[in-house]
């Protein structure tokens, strides 16, 4: 039995599966897997995948058999992929979507001292924030605020907490002078995890002899 590793969108599957004799028996196959699980379609609702042209959403990471082949079932909105190869033996496989939202914080107006931004109109805190609905990871982080006083050499820092706890992601911005400063970051899915039900929120830090104004912050998430 052979073992491939395939990339259907985000989800790696791990599948044994085997060789069928010919096109004919193949095409059977195929039609019969899928009915079998209920789903009704003809032999010209199913076409074979162009490995050099795959559909999007499909990645093949790793193969380590020629004889694979990817069939695509054409029945609603949502294609089903077939992956088969080895004895007479197909596996389905539906790609997971992944969801990238915006969450935004900021400040209208001048902050004499440092604090949590805002979301909207409400007041934001160490336990006051945006509530998780899924679990996920954050993906970046972009700020842009005025320093209306300044002093030489002065950092200031936009941190992110999640349940109350600084995590490592953060923009770092110098306030050596007034003006506009901006600053972004961005990191692969999967370091910064957040659960369902966590909160984030996010603090501006600056020292004394510093204010800044019109303070926007935006953590991208993906979930």
């Amino acid at each position: 039995m052979e073992k491939i590793v395939i990339l259907l969108g985000v989800i790696i599957l791990v599948l044994s599966v085997g060789v069928f004799a010919g096109s004919n028996d193949i095409t059977k196959d195929i039609v019969d897997f899928v009915e079998n699980k209920g789903i009704s379609v003809s032999d010209s609702n199913i076409s074979e995948v162009n490995f050099s042209d795959l559909p999007s959403g499909v990645d093949i990471e790793k193969i380590e058999n020629s004889s694979v082949v990817i069939y695509e079932v054409d029945y609603g909105a949502r294609p089903l992929f077939v992956v088969s190869s080895g004895s007479k033996k197909v596996v389905p496989s539906v790609p997971e979507y992944r969801y990238r939202s915006l969450l935004n914080f900021g400040f209208n107006g001048k902050m004499s001292s440092s604090g949590f931004l805002n979301m909207g109109d409400v007041e934001g805190g160490i336990e006051k924030g945006y509530v998780m609905m899924r679990s996920g990871s954050i993906s970046g982080i972009s700020s842009i605020l005025n320093v209306v006083d300044g002093k030489e050499m002065e950092d200031i820092e936009v941190r992110i907490y999640k349940d109350g706890k600084i995590i490592g992601l953060r923009n770092g911005l110098s306030a050596d002078k007034e003006g506009s400063f901006v600053d972004y970051d961005s990191l692969s899915e999967g370091i910064v995890k957040f659960d369902a039900g966590d909160v984030i929120s996010v603090y501006v830090n600056f020292g004394d002899g510093v204010s800044v104004a019109d303070v926007v912050t935006v953590l991208e998430i993906v979930s």
